[in-house]
């Protein structure tokens, strides 16, 4: 059920960043230039993250192994933080919802920065590869 939170929060938030989604005025659009599409970005093998602007929330989609994906839940602070995941070190980072059964080919992870340097993160086990 929390995945499904998660899941319809980050759906949410990847249709406000979708071109024409915002606001009707061509003034409030000249004014903010939030109608351009984000950019996705590689961190690093198997880390890829949009980047806003200062200010502005980030977004990171990390494809781990079994073994990264635990030391993950042992401390996603530190993890995500020893990785330069985001544009800040974080002051918090936790997991949404409970884990469904590992499959054995790793976990595909959603996690959010906010502007106030907190993460949230949900996980999926990644279909298994022949």
């Amino acid at each position: 059920m929390k995945h499904l939170l998660a899941l319809g929060t980050l759906l949410v938030l990847a249709l406000l960043l979708t071109p024409g989604s915002g606001p009707s005025s061509a003034q409030e659009m000249a004014k903010n230039k939030a109608e351009e599409k984000p950019e996705w970005k590689s961190v690093s093998p198997g880390v890829w993250k949009t980047d806003l602007g200062e200010g502005q929330p980030e977004i990171a989609i990390l494809r781990l192994s079994d073994d990264d994906y635990k030391e993950l839940v042992k401390n996603p602070k530190s993890f995500l933080d020893s990785r330069h995941v985001f544009r800040h070190k974080l002051n918090k980072a936790e997991a949404v919802g409970d884990d469904p059964p590992p499959t054995g080919g790793g976990w595909i992870v959603i996690a959010t920065h906010t502007p106030n340097s907190t993460s949230s993160y949900v996980a999926w086990p990644a279909p298994n590869q022949p």
